[in-house]
């Protein structure tokens, strides 16, 4: 059985949690990068193949989620993973 929870469940006192979306109410990647503390706790949420809904993205910033853009262009969610977790770890 296969279990999916949303970000409301996700919620830890002292961890950062970003959402990887596309738009123009999402900062850039390196804004929250300056923001965060060296070595913060994150949790990273990226989207499946044609990205969140509006409702899921509402429902993560209502949790504390910041909402990110990784560049102009629309990444696969293999390659918008791998890159966030490489931005995340420099």
């Amino acid at each position: 059985m296969d279990v999916i929870i949303g970000p409301e469940q996700l919620v830890t006192k002292n961890i950062q949690q970003l959402i990887a979306t596309p738009g123009a109410d999402s900062a850039p990647l390196t804004d929250f990068l300056t923001t965060a503390g060296p070595l913060s706790p994150v949790t990273a949420f990226v989207g499946p193949e044609g990205g969140f809904t509006p409702e899921e993205v509402g429902a993560a910033r209502e949790t504390g989620c910041t909402a990110v853009s990784l560049g102009p262009r629309i990444l696969r969610v293999e390659t918008a993973a791998i890159a966030l977790a490489a931005c995340l770890l420099v």
